[in-house]
């Protein structure tokens, strides 16, 4: 049956004026009610799973806990998707999510009104995909200077008003390694 999936989180934890770090995802699944984490990514065997092993002297067991790390490393996060539909509550691929309802504006602001110098976006060019989402609602030309080993590339300061590193996180475990090197620049220590 279909369901329509509202996003849990991003109207609690809106981009910090003093982030220097931005993590832009696309939206959780649609039930919630067994994440590990109360929080994004708080399904089991993702993002703070993953950050555990790059940065064993931070605890990422709970939200409290995260959002310490978070605002410690001045680093943000938010999601693209505000509202979407699916075809049931077990969907979870991007691809397979329509009628989306995007954050566009609060990212743009949160990012104009903040001291943001880098941005992870949690998945690729894929349908629906973070990145996706984000070159294409941003109108950013991206592949003029994509560097395909970083998976990284440059927005212009035409579109936030300064240069901004972009880095493609890929979420997924089976690229664990390249997803810890290009966290490296977060400030997760201490």
């Amino acid at each position: 049956m279909e369901v329509t999936t509202e996003h849990k989180f991003i109207d609690t934890y809106l981009i910090k004026r003093e982030s220097k770090y931005l993590i832009i995802g696309t939206i959780h699944p649609h039930r919630t009610d067994d994440f590990e984490v109360n929080f994004f990514y708080g399904n089991k065997n993702t993002l703070w799973s993953i950050l555990s092993e790059a940065f064993p002297n931070r605890d990422f067991s709970s939200a409290k806990k995260i959002i310490e790390t978070l605002n410690n490393s001045l680093t943000s996060i938010t999601d693209f998707i505000r509202k979407c539909d699916r075809e049931n509550e077990k969907i979870t691929k991007d691809k397979e999510l329509y009628n989306l309802c995007l954050n566009t504006n609060a990212i743009r602001e949160g990012i104009k009104n903040s001291s943001i110098t880098t941005i992870f976006l949690t998945s690729g060019f894929g349908k629906n995909n973070a990145a996706k989402l984000f070159v294409d609602n941003f109108k950013i030309r991206y592949k003029d200077n994509f560097n395909d080993t970083q998976k990284s590339f440059i927005i212009p300061k035409e579109v936030f008003g300064r240069e901004i590193n972009a880095i493609i996180l890929l979420l997924n475990l089976r690229f664990k390694n390249g997803i810890i090197s290009r966290c490296a620049s977060l400030n997760f220590v201490g």
